[in-house]
């Protein structure tokens, strides 16, 4: 995949470059060192990276340097790629949000002369990811596309807090809000698109009903 270094081009400048010259001089230690490792179990990796330094060395430092941001570009294009629209937005300012966080990680570290170095930008990459991902989670869970559908919700979130089983008087106390026919109508749904099952489970008296949320 190309890299795409478009978004940080933009954005702050003097610590873009200051994270370039950073991972320069990584390279440069790394390819001059004469440790065991490097000598044997690294030494194939070791002359790639002299290969690609000989070719293009600024384009090795940027690729380099961008490889978090870039991993978090390619994954937010690929969610994109999804047919839910709505979900298109909020992955879309994820690498911006991503380089924020990388500036705010920075000043914290050192306010005086803030860096982005390559721990600042897996910082800022994992968190903008979990975030957006929480967000949807949490979109998923309580956005409803109508009132059954806030019903049917409600009833499958009291499942995965129960564990994601419930008897039958279980249930009822739960959605006490709700009719028994309401309920009924919630449940047979459920049941119908693959979100539920219902079983009998022998006790020592009565038999009871069970619930059972599907993978």
């Amino acid at each position: 995949m190309p890299v795409n270094t478009a978004a940080l081009k933009t954005f702050a400048p003097a610590m873009r470059r200051q994270l370039i010259e950073a991972v320069g001089r990584k390279l440069d230690l790394l390819l001059h060192q004469t440790s065991a490792d490097t000598l044997t179990t690294a030494a194939g990796s070791i002359e790639e990276l002299r290969q690609q330094e000989a070719h293009n060395r600024q384009q090795l430092l940027e690729r380099v340097a961008y490889s978090w941001f870039n991993r978090l570009a390619a994954l937010a294009d690929a969610e994109m790629e999804r047919p839910r629209e709505d979900l298109r937005s909020i992955w879309a300012r994820v690498e911006e949000k991503a380089c924020r966080l990388a500036l705010i990680y920075a000043c914290s570290k050192n306010r005086e002369k803030p860096v982005i170095d390559a721990d600042a930008a897996e910082w800022a990459c994992g968190l903008s990811e979990h975030l957006t991902r929480r967000v949807l989670y949490l979109a998923h869970e309580y956005v409803s596309q109508g009132e059954f559908d806030a019903k049917q919700k409600a009833v499958l979130r009291a499942m995965r807090t129960a564990g994601g089983r419930m008897t039958r008087s279980q249930m009822c106390r739960v959605t006490q809000h709700l009719t028994q026919r309401e309920r009924d109508e919630v449940l047979e749904n459920l049941k119908e698109t693959g979100r539920l099952k219902e079983g009998v489970e022998p006790t020592a008296g009565r038999s009871r009903r069970v619930y059972e949320l599907l993978p």
